[in-house]
């Protein structure tokens, strides 16, 4: 059975949120599609993720160190 997936990215404040997002991410079984520095160099990850999970993912994301979380 396939399931839907759903695209989000999050952009954190600084580095040091990165580890506490990529283990969120392994949590909640999200691939990460690729990581960019975006404005003023903040880094930027994309993430598949099954679209049932993208809320709950959403929410438990969101830190101090995450600027945003978007769907792409």
């Amino acid at each position: 059975m396939n399931k839907e997936l759903s695209k989000l990215v999050v952009t954190l404040n600084n580095k040091k949120g990165i580890d506490t997002v990529l283990s969120i991410a392994e949590r909640f079984q999200a691939t990460q599609i690729t990581n960019y520095k975006g404005i003023a160099g903040r880094p930027v990850f994309e993430f598949s993720i099954e679209a049932a999970k993208e809320d709950e993912f959403a929410k438990e994301v969101k830190s101090e160190f995450v600027e945003s979380v978007a769907k792409k």
